[in-house]
């Protein structure tokens, strides 16, 4: 398994590539009712910030974890006599590409293993408001490709928004 993360000020990468072990309903070709999948991900992001600015997302050497994203201003929204007052927060744009293998090692007609691959794109927009909150904007495209399981290929296209907040 290789599990690469780094943090460069406001360029972030993070790569797996491995196997990972999945619940089976079938115990005829693994152990255990579990089979190993091979997998991988690589995901970039980097945080649009003005030079003079200190956002940027750190990395915890102790848990081996990127840590939250700290926006420079908090992005608020004030009315005042001098006219308004404003923070903007902090901008991130990601993108990512994910893999996985998925051999179920059954037999679905004599001599034919169903088998497929799923590849993943996405791009994504998300805006730090403070450091515990945020909202995200995200675009997967997701193909599917069935080999000797007799079902057609297929494509997805998935637009997605949320409004996170942790503590």
């Amino acid at each position: 398994m290789i599990v690469p993360r780094r943090s460069f000020g406001p360029l972030s990468l993070e790569m797996f590539f491995g196997n990972k072990t999945a619940q089976c309903r079938h115990n005829r070709y693994n152990h255990n009712g579990k089979h190993v999948l091979t997998c991988g991900i690589a995901h970039h992001s980097v945080l649009l910030v003005r030079l003079d600015r200190r956002t940027h997302r750190g990395y915890k050497k102790s848990s081996k974890a990127f840590d939250r994203v700290k926006p420079f201003e908090p992005a608020f929204w004030i009315g005042t006599c001098e006219g308004c007052c404003r923070g903007r927060g902090a901008w991130e744009l990601t993108t990512g590409y994910s893999y996985v293998d998925l051999e179920d090692g059954v037999d679905v007609s004599a001599g034919t293993e169903e088998r497929a691959y799923v590849d993943g794109l996405n791009v994504g927009l998300n805006w730090y408001l403070n450091p515990y909150s945020r909202v995200m904007f995200n675009y997967n495209y997701e193909d599917t490709d069935f080999v000797n399981a007799g079902t057609p290929d297929s494509q997805a296209n998935i637009f997605g928004g949320r409004w996170q907040v942790d503590w």
